[in-house]
Parts: structure tokens; sequence; C-alpha cells
């Protein structure tokens, strides 16, 4: 068995209470991570980011039903042309999925 030493926020974050976060919470966060380094001009694939993004495919593949019922909204609300392609690239890839 392997352990990651992390943060009490990444804890929290790996914890099942993030389990059921919305997507916007996670947009939220991962927006805030990607123009602090790249204001600060380090790299943002940070163990965090890519835990976040995890969790973030975690939460669409276990609401799936919900998240397809509300697509249209999602795509007019959070899911932008202005989005980071990097999060908006984690939504492209659950909607081809077709689940």
């Amino acid at each position: 068995m392997w352990t990651i030493d992390c943060d009490v926020g990444t804890r929290f974050l790996m914890s099942p209470v993030m389990l059921s976060v919305s997507p916007q919470r996670f947009i939220m966060m991962l927006t805030e991570h990607l123009v602090r380094c790249e204001t600060g001009g380090i790299d943002f694939n940070t163990s965090w980011y890519k835990i976040c993004i995890e969790r973030l495919q975690q939460v669409f593949l276990m609401h799936h039903g919900t998240i397809q019922q509300y697509m249209g909204t999602l795509e007019h609300l959070l899911f932008t042309a202005e989005l980071d392609p990097h999060i908006l690239a984690v939504y492209q890839q659950f909607c081809a999925l077709q689940l």
C-alpha cells in the first residue's frame, strides 16, 4: 500500500465530503490555481492540480445522470469558451463518453 504526503487542503479534496461538490466549486479552485501559477511563473501541473482534475472527473462520472440533464445549462453558465482549456477539456471528455 502506498501513501501520499499531502497538506490539509489536499486531504480535504480527497475526502468523501468533496465527492458531491458541484463542478462550479472545482472550476473556481482550479481557475484560481491556474491564475496564481501563471502570475507567479510556476508550473501549474502539481500533485494538487492533478488530484483536483481527477476528482472533477470522478464527480462527472458519479453524477452523470444529473449532469446530463443539465448539460445545456452547464455549458451556458460554466463550461464556456472563456474557461481555461485545461478545465474545459475535462468536461469535453465527459461529454464524449455519452454515458
